[in-house]
């Protein structure tokens, strides 16, 4: 069985050079690649380098940087952000392992695997080599008892109508339910009362309505004027970039795979199930299947990794500019035709 992240303290310990940090909530996979990242540095490893593997990902590439030395002749890790996980990127990953040094360790991060792909032999064995870590949906009926783990993590007492509150203003978003915890945090420190109701209320609902996931409800729904809305929102906040290119490649990793089932079928309904998608976002994801094709919102996605990159390298001014015409184009305000060309799929 993977681990959960809540499990995650009682194997930080152990000696595990190999790691697979996947799931279905970014936020919680994030902060759990945080903690693993942690616990290697403890050991020693001490530097970080850092690959992406899409699709057209050359996976001798990380054989080679298995066998090579650190450049600094310094433990370190390899950090591997995969689009998806297949038998040939695990097959791949404990090749490369296995011809790693003990200065090498490998982490890996990836996105959701479907319950199909958790029943094949190559998702057994990486189980068996790596410590598999898998953030599963948090559920409505679990947000309240998320809340409230957070809460006691940062020292706050609440009363049960607040983490109410905190849950009714996330609106089902556990980024959005993060950030109110966080201010409500930062406003009201630990020492204080217990928070009541009023002081959420207080504190305001905007928070939840401008995250990743309530963005990409706008460009679902072809909200181009919503969408950048909250997107400006995001920006003037001061919100990293970063944090928000995470969330959207997630949902676009959804939409993409929903538009896929969709050429298939010719069902809106059944490929946004098929995508874990439900209540009011699928109804939103529907009318964007209708407007789209897999190869579209392949290119969304590779732009959007160039734009995530382009802020990590400190080009932040150029990559929200880039942020606010892809939200323009993925919301089908603006033609196709604006996508970069060198990120169309041959």
């Amino acid at each position: 069985m993977p681990i959960r992240p809540d499990q995650l303290d009682r194997v930080l310990a152990s000696d595990a050079r190999l790691w697979v940090v996947a799931g279905e909530e970014p936020l919680v996979i994030e902060e759990s690649v945080d903690r693993v990242r942690g616990a290697l540095r403890e050991r020693g490893f001490a530097t970080r380098e850092q690959m992406q593997a899409d699709g057209r990902f050359d996976w001798d590439a990380l054989h080679a940087a298995c066998a090579s030395p650190s450049l600094f002749a310094e433990q370190r890790i390899l950090e591997l952000r995969v689009d998806g996980l297949d038998a040939k990127a695990a097959t791949a990953l404990q090749e490369a392992f296995d011809n790693a040094g003990s200065d090498t360790a490998i982490l890996v991060i990836a996105g959701a695997i479907d319950g199909r792909a958790r029943k094949t032999k190559w998702y057994t064995a990486l189980e068996a080599a790596a410590q598999l870590v898998y953030a599963w949906p948090v559920r409505d009926d679990e947000m309240p008892s998320w809340i409230e783990a957070r809460l006691r993590q940062r020292g706050v007492r609440a009363q049960r109508e607040s983490v109410a509150a905190i849950a009714a203003c996330a609106e089902g978003h556990l980024l959005a339910a993060a950030q109110i915890v966080d201010q409500l945090c930062a406003l009201h420190g630990a020492d204080a009362e217990p928070l009541d109701a009023e002081a959420v209320w207080a504190l305001g609902a905007d928070m939840a309505r401008f995250d990743p996931f309530s963005l990409m409800d706008r460009v679902f729904a072809g909200d181009a004027a919503g969408a950048l809305r909250a997107a400006r929102a995001l920006r003037r906040a001061g919100t990293e970039l970063p944090a928000i290119t995470g969330g959207l490649a997630f949902v676009l990793r959804q939409w993409h795979g929903a538009q896929r089932a969709f050429a298939r079928s010719g069902d809106t309904r059944a490929a946004a199930q098929s995508a874990r998608v439900f209540g009011p976002r699928a109804r939103h994801l529907e009318r964007a299947l209708q407007r789209t094709r897999p190869g579209h919102v392949q290119a969304l996605l590779r732009w959007l990794s160039e734009i995530d990159t382009a802020a990590k390298q400190g080009a932040a001014t150029a990559a929200w500019d880039d942020l606010l015409t892809w939200t323009s184009v993925a919301s089908g305000a603006v033609s196709p035709g604006f996508l970069p060309k060198a990120i169309w799929k041959n």
